[in-house]
């Protein structure tokens, strides 16, 4: 079992599955291996399973899988990356980023 930690945003969205992907700025896992999707005291309450990874530009992504990510458009999407990453000092959205997309599915 591998660990690909989620925010409350895209852990709602899991949970009503809506979100069947996640861009990350590395790897977090091959195709085949499992997470979980845990509450707050880290209680499991899903497994996935991952069924693809691959690298692709942010802007692919924000047009063409945001409602995979979970979002309602792609402006959405952006926004929630931006949320997430800019708290990490990066620069936030960049659309020629390349970043690794694992798409999941519940088992």
């Amino acid at each position: 079992m591998i660990e690909i930690p989620f925010n409350s945003w895209s852990m709602i969205r899991m949970y009503d599955n809506q979100k069947t992907c996640t861009s990350r700025n590395e790897q977090k896992g091959k195709v085949g291996q499992r997470f979980q999707l845990t509450d707050i005291e880290g209680n499991p309450l899903r497994t996935y399973k991952i069924t693809h990874v691959i690298q692709l530009p942010l802007h692919f992504v924000a047009m063409f899988l945001y409602k995979e990510e979970g979002a309602e458009s792609p402006g959405e999407f952006i926004e929630e990356y931006n949320r997430i990453y800019k708290k990490r000092r990066s620069n936030g959205f960049d659309p020629n980023k390349v970043v690794w997309v694992h798409f999941f599915m519940e088992v």
